[in-house]
């Protein structure tokens, strides 16, 4: 197998790539289970690595999408208080 993200050749000891560290692909690791079986050691913590990696993925969108909203918020109140201030100049 091959490192998706440089070509380089992947080890059959790792999970990750010996020349750019990058993780194998979702495809790569599917593959690497069905040789290797799924009750050994190895693909347990392999396992363990792709959950925290989603799971750090699925917190960094939280945050992201809370940025957003808040932004968005921010956004709503600055035009009403534009729009309070237009009105209340043109009825002075």
């Amino acid at each position: 197998m091959k490192c998706k993200h440089c070509g380089y050749a992947l080890s059959n000891n790792s999970p990750l790539c010996p020349h750019c560290g990058m993780l194998m692909s979702e495809e790569q690791l599917k593959r690497r289970k069905q040789i290797n079986g799924y009750n050994n050691p190895y693909m347990e913590r392999l396992n363990e690595l792709n959950k925290k990696k989603i799971d750090d993925n699925i917190e960094e969108q939280k945050k992201v999408n809370t940025i957003k909203a808040d932004l968005i918020i921010l956004g709503i109140v600055i035009i009403i208080i534009i729009l309070a201030i237009i009105i209340y100049m043109k009825n002075r």
